[in-house]
């Protein structure tokens, strides 16, 4: 397959991700790494002559090889909006995790991961089912909300996952928090103010799973002594209660739990044991 945009639909539909190369790789010999039967590295010298392996690839992944001259648009995209670190991912060599919007999520990994075919697979062949509906909400209408539920489902999807993989998954939500961000000053004056406090509630979600929950608790200090609008206070009270759990600080959790619902309390104990991991 070569067009990303049909690629992202069919993963749509799959609950895959999208895995990516350029177009340009394909015309040398490209070797990689995989672990066969007997749990033993060995390296394979070309992956596109290898037919086998190519159809264990469209069974974890919607595949795509994406001609160089799609580079300038996809980069215009990002342009002053993603690290260094993304750049160099979009622009190398390297087999690139894309969710069904085109963002990449394996933009960090060990060197000796990046070319190990088994790894990727293992690390990032996420079933989507999870996350649906808030790509397709996001894909049919690109707005604060659906960009914001996106995040933070994304952050849901992270705290479940395995350790290696959650800070790229993290990073991943904070992609459409910025775009939640830019979005905001599309949605009514009304209802500003009140949507960045909950986006930056929902920040402060990221810094609990990036083990910073001494930083949530003194932010929280501060936004508790001031306004917190009536439809953000069930997040205010699922953060406090969260990081004093994860402080161990259950006295002061205690104060919180009662107005933590029953769903956001497993939600608290995921990130608990992730940011404990």
């Amino acid at each position: 397959m070569s067009n990303l945009k049909v690629a992202q639909n069919l993963a749509l539909v799959q609950n895959k991700m999208v895995l990516m190369i350029w177009e340009e790789e394909t015309f040398n010999n490209y070797p990689v790494v995989v672990v066969n039967n007997n749990n033993q590295k060995i390296v394979l010298n070309n992956l596109f002559e290898e037919l086998e392996l190519n159809k264990a690839i469209w069974e974890y992944f919607i595949p795509v090889v994406v001609s160089e001259y799609v580079y300038d648009d996809l980069y215009d995209k990002i342009k002053n909006k993603r690290p260094q670190s993304y750049i160099d991912k979009l622009s190398d060599a390297s087999l690139k995790v894309m969710d069904i919007h085109g963002n990449i999520v394996n933009v960090t990994m060990p060197y000796d991961d990046e070319f190990n075919l088994s790894q990727i697979i293992q690390d990032y062949a996420f079933n989507t089912e999870f996350l649906a509906q808030e790509l397709r909400n996001y894909k049919d209408n690109k707005n604060f909300l659906t960009a914001y539920f996106l995040a933070s489902k994304y952050l849901d999807f992270a705290a479940s996952n395995k350790a290696k993989v959650r800070p790229n998954i993290i990073n991943l939500a904070k992609i459409y928090m910025k775009e939640a961000e830019d979005l905001l000053p599309m949605e009514s004056i009304n209802k500003q103010d009140e949507f960045a406090q909950r986006l930056e509630m929902l920040q402060l979600q990221a810094d609990l799973l990036e083990g910073k929950a001494p930083r949530v608790i003194r932010i929280l200090k501060k936004m508790d002594k001031g306004t917190i609008y009536e439809s953000n206070k069930t997040f205010q009270a699922f953060l406090n209660y969260t990081a004093h759990k994860i402080r161990r600080d259950n006295e002061q959790a205690a104060v919180w739990k009662s107005q933590v619902s029953s769903i956001n309390l497993n939600k608290a104990d995921t990130i608990i044991k992730a940011s404990l991991r």
